[in-house]
């Protein structure tokens, strides 16, 4: 699609498998963790260097106007709590939301990113970047709700009570309780 002058569609087509491409293309080291290592890329290095052409997208991407929304599926009913509005919350958030609507919980007085707004310097990554892709997962549908701590607003078995999920984004590694959706 690059190679054809398709930079939207390119755009719409890296944002299907990772959500937030204007961040991961600026502070992954993806030349040694991602592409260094795959078999695929190795077969065809002459056809160019993959992670700079997506970095260059989740760039251009996010300074163009707002993309559209992923197609959504029918509801299926089932209800997720995403705990956590760092990179995974995020993320599983708008994975979820081509399923479903979750309902993604935060700190009260912490802005959405996590560690992508509190842990990367803004030269690095610029708070702007974060912002518009945190408003593109919103966009989705996404609800975010700015006033929660797991065990004082409600326990992860009070969440279980209401949803029929939850991930604890926080928890290092992450966890699911319930049933998987």
């Amino acid at each position: 699609m690059v190679e054809d002058g398709d930079f939207r569609g390119a755009v719409n087509l890296i944002k299907e498998t990772n959500v937030l491409p204007a961040i991961t293309g600026r502070v992954c080291p993806q030349e040694s963790q991602c592409e260094g290592v795959c078999v695929a890329v190795q077969k065809v290095r002459a056809c160019g260097d993959w992670c700079r052409v997506r970095t260059f997208c989740g760039r251009l991407g996010s300074r163009a106007s707002p993309l559209p929304v992923p197609q959504l599926a029918p509801p299926s009913g089932k209800k997720v709590a995403v705990v956590g509005s760092g990179p995974a919350g995020l993320t599983v958030a708008a994975d979820l939301r081509v399923l479903d609507t979750p309902s993604l919980f935060s700190k009260p007085c912490m802005n959405p990113g996590g560690v992508l707004v509190y842990g990367i310097p803004e030269f690095r990554l610029p708070k702007a970047i974060v912002k518009r892709e945190v408003d593109y997962v919103c966009s989705s549908g996404v609800h975010i709700r700015n006033d929660f701590i797991v065990g004082s607003s409600a326990t992860v078995d009070e969440l279980l009570e209401e949803y029929d999920a939850v991930l604890l984004g926080r928890a290092l590694p992450a966890m699911v309780f319930g049933n998987p959706v």
